[in-house]
């Protein structure tokens, strides 16, 4: 297998299957066709394993209808409200040779009602489309409207710390350990993906962009790391990297 993109554990027990690996050792790069991996547990703690219960991602069809005005718009009628961490992709091709990535749609609260989403333009002429809705159960990144009432706290390295309350989706108030003071603060843009985020906030004398990857939750609580970003001369340098808390309401 590929260094860093499979895993496969377990123990050989048995001559007979040793010697099967050895062969196949010894035959070298692109010496054995491997048919087909058999995987069996034996340990209690194996059995007990419930796979279902991980909080994997599913990737299934989305029941809907494809409406096109050519020229103006492609869009998706959804038929059925969409659960929480629904993560929908749109991936288009002109002759089913390549597909390529037109639009995606994240939504951490799901969507509560049907509605029409935007797909692509309808200037490519014909096309065909690819949709698919990849739902997290335990996604982490919260819809920008979500953000009201909650705190995000920055610890970025050398020790500077900025906590940006949210007064709503839009803005609120931020505490920077090297001002003084609280001084507002405007969200520019919002990108939340289901396991990481980015946040671009302006306040009168700055504007910030911090890149975050989120790797555990609670009800309370979304924890991550980040790479933070502060705008000089019209372009973003790098300020720091960090830890991230957003506190949320239950």
């Amino acid at each position: 297998p590929d260094a860093g993109k499979n895993t496969v554990f377990g123990s050989i027990t048995d001559e007979t299957s040793k010697s099967v690996i050895r062969s196949i050792l010894a035959a070298g790069n692109n010496g054995t066709t491997i048919n087909s991996i058999g995987f069996q547990r034996t340990s209690q703690a194996a059995l007990a394993f419930n796979e279902h219960a991980q909080n994997l991602p599913v990737c299934e069809g989305i029941k809907g209808r494809l409406e096109v005005t050519p020229g103006e718009s492609v869009s998706y009628a959804l038929d059925l409200p969409q659960p929480a961490g629904s993560f929908f992709l749109f991936a288009r091709s002109l002759n089913l040779q390549g597909w390529g990535p037109v639009n995606r749609l994240y939504q951490a609260a799901g969507f509560s009602e049907t509605f029409d989403i935007i797909i692509d333009d309808g200037v490519a002429g014909r096309a065909f489309y690819n949709i698919a809705n990849v739902r997290h159960p335990d996604a982490l990144a919260p819809d920008q409207s979500l953000l009201a009432g909650e705190t995000l706290s920055f610890n970025l390295n050398g020790g500077r710390t900025m906590v940006f309350d949210f007064e709503n989706g839009e803005g609120g108030t931020l505490l920077d350990s090297s001002a003084t003071g609280a001084v507002a603060f405007t969200v520019l843009s919002y990108s939340p993906e289901p396991y990481k985020a980015v946040w671009r906030m302006e306040t009168s004398a700055a504007l910030f962009e911090f890149r975050a990857v989120l790797n555990g939750g609670t009800a309370t609580q979304v924890t991550g790391t980040c790479v933070a970003y502060e705008e000089s001369g019209g372009s973003l340098s790098p300020l720091a990297a960090g830890t991230l808390t957003l506190t949320r309401t239950p």
